[in-house]
């Protein structure tokens, strides 16, 4: 093998290696302060060009399980999932109204919200997460919010 290649195996045996200790911080998962141990892989990886020192993981699953572990996640994967039961509670395919239109669009929200921390720590941005709170907390109040001919139908029946 020329030196390139062995450079390159080289480095992708470093890689696997290390990716098999993140995936055991995961499990094990740490605490609060167990990024900590990750420290030296992101100096491994980090370029002798950047000025800043490496700061999270970017994806947010991979970072709640290394600083939570597995009980972490499965808390979090609760929350999420009462945030989407809140949004879509009562949904149906024909609903009518602004209520129903609002929790929609929070559901997705929350969902583009879900999809983007799979490449970034989107927990990290206070302006995220204000959007995101307000968004629940529309959701919970659009549940009380009707159509007025469904209204008007319920109260005649």
């Amino acid at each position: 093998p020329t030196p390139l290649q062995e450079i390159l195996f080289f480095l992708g045996h470093q890689a696997a290696e290390d990716f098999v200790d993140v995936v055991l911080l995961a499990v094990h998962g740490r605490g609060v302060g167990a990024l900590k141990l990750l420290r030296p892989l992101y100096e491994r990886y980090r370029s002798p060009l950047a000025h800043e020192p490496a700061g999270h993981l970017h994806n947010v699953y991979v970072h709640i399980a290394a600083s939570m572990g597995v009980v972490g996640l499965a808390a979090f994967a609760l929350l999420v999932g009462s945030l989407f039961r809140c949004a879509t509670a009562g949904l149906r395919p024909r609903s009518r109204g602004l209520g129903p239109a609002v929790r929609l669009g929070v559901a997705a929200a929350l969902a583009a919200f879900l999809v983007a921390g799979m490449f970034e720590w989107n927990f990290g941005d206070e302006e995220l997460l204000c959007l995101l709170y307000t968004l629940a907390g529309i959701a919970w109040a659009a549940r009380a919010w009707e159509a007025p001919a469904s209204a008007a139908s319920r109260a005649a029946s």
